[in-house]
């Protein structure tokens, strides 16, 4: 959490070190995408949702324009993944899926690709 300031400033531009896309720009939307699905209650990353750091939300909901981006969230996936660990979670309760606008949008844009999460 002591680092976001400095991802903020980095993600003024589309990508962090700029064009093109590079490995610490999928590396960092990896690590974004997970944030508020496991990270912010499994690891207690929970001073602020991600959408509390605008320029970092700004710049996953630009990753998440690119459609193999979008295309590669598996939202239930991720949650049942970091959640079943049980050195992590002992009591293997996983919670209900938080309702998140970004992933929304890719929900509706891309129901056409089997592996993406569908909304009810």
């Amino acid at each position: 959490m002591a680092s976001m300031p400095t991802v903020k400033q980095w993600t003024r531009s589309l990508r962090l070190l700029g064009n093109p896309l590079r490995e610490t720009d999928i590396r960092g939307f990896v690590t974004l995408v997970r944030f508020e699905l496991a990270y912010y209650g499994l690891f207690k990353c929970n001073i602020k949702p991600l959408n509390g750091y605008p320029a970092v939300y700004d710049y996953l909901v630009r990753l998440l324009k690119i459609p193999a981006f979008a295309a590669s969230v598996r939202s239930d996936h991720i949650q049942t993944g970091d959640y079943s660990t049980k050195a992590l979670n002992p009591s293997g309760i996983i919670p209900q899926e938080p309702q998140l606008e970004y992933l929304s949008a890719i929900d509706s844009r891309f129901d056409h690709v089997p592996h993406t999460r569908k909304t009810a």
